[in-house]
């Protein structure tokens, strides 16, 4: 039979399609060799799970379908990304009337994205609109498995739910292959080789043999890798987690792995602790933010257990300083309310607690866990604790209103006892911000600000750098040096560390732009806004009220409709677009006045 298919096709100019290999991938292997080998002009086009692996294969990526990157566009954006319009389609074929609307848009765009894109399961999910709202679908999308079944009877069996899909993928791997498979669930988000060496080897699996059924899962397409600055990474569409979280939990692991996860990422989190009290803030904040969802996940896993949900939530401090500071006041809450013992984490916790208060104007709920700390470090004899505790006493003067100094002098005397440059930094910048909101302190916090950012680049302390140069920056337009302003303002700005604290260096750029171009000022007064309200910021009363003054005299100059549209142009700015468009042709536009 093989060899008068041959002489058939040997003269032919022709393409045979072979549907789902995967199920005989070697001995489709084996047909497309022979063929190809015999018939020069024949071309063979296969859809598998895996590549064959023959010579002269060249394998594309079956992406999922297009997704919008924010669930929350307008209705006529949404419905331009295939996988929205699939659900439409077939929700208008299963429950005639469905019409996209507002008020399902967003949900139906986060629901295509929770599926990952994938044909099959935004098919199952619009059949399901005969009798739910894409609300309600989204709401009971935790047990997707149960939920999309019920699929076109016409459909080979394993189409007609999620699950048979996923069955017919997994019962192809072989067994290291499902072990690794099922292990890896534990990870949230991105993770790197090594991270699953770490967490994934044990019994059936040495550390040294996760590599090959890794890059196995891989080719089929079980496991996704993405190049990164850092390297290769890999990640799990979101169903095949939650299917191998299923079977993980069915193998009796989910207790031993998740215990193996939770131990790396909090000796991760540790390790950026210690080194920003010895290398500075920007040491390990890369590797926080690299690995934050895993880092939710350990929380999450730690949750039954007061003692080690504490530690991570403390020494996580990084990033919920970077950005996550609701987020971050949670947890800390959380594990505080439930581990009242009085260790050096309690300490740490509590510090991180009150900063993050702080960063939210919760002054006397900061006041209260910044007091606590300092009485409890000093009962346990944690002198660095009980420092870093004074430190952000410091950082409560700024919010005063009026600010004051009390605490920061106190802070920075015993820092400079300690030898704590780290501490000196902070509590020099603290100071220095009060400073020179004051007629008569204006030289000497000056001054402090200039020792705080020699101090911060000796320690590499990036956020206490940037917290500097911001009221270095406001120092400087005032005293009508506008050019060095926006340099400080730019090196702050670009320091991500600082998380919502950047929209007060917005603040300034909008200043600066106030005499020359008031919409650009609305804008970034606007994208101020914007910027803390992602990471969970709001200012001092005095800084609200400084940036409320601006935004009046920039609308006095424009006609109200315009000032309203410098507004919200300035409000949906990214993060990424809004330090772009504060720093564009600022020295130009600094200098105007010369």
């Amino acid at each position: 039979l093989m060899e008068a298919l041959k002489r058939r096709l040997d003269s032919a100019r022709l393409l045979i399609v072979l549907d789902n290999c995967e199920h005989l991938v070697e001995a489709c292997a084996e047909l497309a060799h022979d063929l190809l080998s015999s018939c020069e002009r024949l071309r063979i086009l296969t859809t598998s799970r895996e590549p064959l692996k023959v010579a002269g294969e060249a394998t594309w990526l079956v992406p999922g379908l297009e997704l919008p990157e924010a669930p929350d566009l307008p209705t006529e954006e949404l419905g331009r990304y295939a996988a929205i319009r699939l659900f439409f389609d077939r929700a208008a074929a299963a429950s005639p009337g469905f019409a996209l609307q507002a008020v399902s848009a967003e949900a139906v765009a986060r629901l295509c994205r929770r599926l990952d894109g994938i044909p099959l399961a935004i098919e199952l999910a619009a059949a399901r609109t005969r009798a739910l709202s894409p609300e309600d679908i989204l709401r009971r999308l935790d047990d997707r498995f149960k939920l999309l079944a019920g699929g076109d009877r016409g459909a080979l069996e394993r189409q007609q739910t999620l699950r048979a899909t996923v069955d017919w993928s997994h019962d192809l791997l072989q067994n290291p292959e499902c072990v690794l498979f099922r292990r890896l669930s534990v990870f949230a988000g991105a993770f790197a080789l090594g991270d699953a060496e770490q967490v994934c080897a044990g019994e059936q699996l040495a550390q040294d043999a996760v590599w090959d059924p890794l890059c196995e899962l891989v080719a089929k397409s079980m496991v996704v890798s993405e190049p990164s600055a850092g390297g290769i990474r890999y990640r799990m569409l979101e169903t095949l987690r939650d299917y191998a979280a299923d079977r993980l939990v069915s193998a009796g692991e989910r207790q031993a792995v998740g215990r193996l996860h939770f131990d790396y990422f909090l000796a991760l989190a540790e390790r950026a602790a210690e080194q920003q009290e010895t290398q500075g803030s920007g040491a390990g904040l890369e590797a926080l933010l690299a690995q934050q969802d895993n880092i939710r996940a350990a929380l999450a896993f730690a949750s039954t257990d007061p003692a080690d949900l504490l530690r991570l939530a403390a020494a996580a401090e990084q990033l919920w300083l970077a950005g996550n500071v609701s987020e971050g006041r949670r947890w800390l809450e959380r594990a505080l309310a439930r581990a009242p013992e009085p260790t050096r984490s309690r300490v740490r916790a509590l510090n991180a607690a009150a900063a993050l208060s702080a960063l939210q104007a919760a002054i006397e709920q900061a006041r209260s866990l910044v007091n606590e700390s300092v009485a409890l470090a000093s009962s346990i004899r944690d002198r660095a604790g009980e420092a870093r505790a004074r430190v952000w006493l410091g950082f409560l003067d700024l919010n005063m209103d009026p600010p004051q100094t009390t605490q920061s002098r106190q802070s920075l005397e015993i820092n400079e006892a300690l030898g704590d440059r780290l501490g000196i930094c902070r509590s020099l910048a603290f100071l220095g911000a009060v400073m020179t909101q004051q007629p008569d302190g204006k030289q000497e916090g000056y001054e402090a600000l200039l020792r705080a950012v020699a101090i911060a680049r000796e320690v590499q302390d990036d956020w206490g750098e940037g917290f500097a140069r911001i009221f270095l920056g406001w120092a400087e337009i005032e005293r009508g040096n506008r050019e060095v302003a926006a340099r400080h303002l730019q090196q702050a700005l670009e320091i991500e560390a600082l998380g919502p604290i950047r929209g007060t260096a917005l603040d300034c750029f909008a200043r600066l732009a106030l005499e020359y171009d008031p919409r650009r000022t609305i804008r970034l007064l606007a994208a101020a806004n914007a910027l803390r309200d992602r990471g969970g910021g709001r200012p001092p009363a005095w800084i609200r009220r400084r940036a409320a003054s601006m935004r009046a005299r920039a609308e006095e100059q424009l006609h109200p409709r315009d000032a309203q549209r410098a507004w919200e142009e300035g409000s949906t700015m990214k993060t990424d677009q809004t330090i772009a468009y504060a720093i564009q042709e600022a020295c130009g536009w600094a200098t105007r006045s010369r």
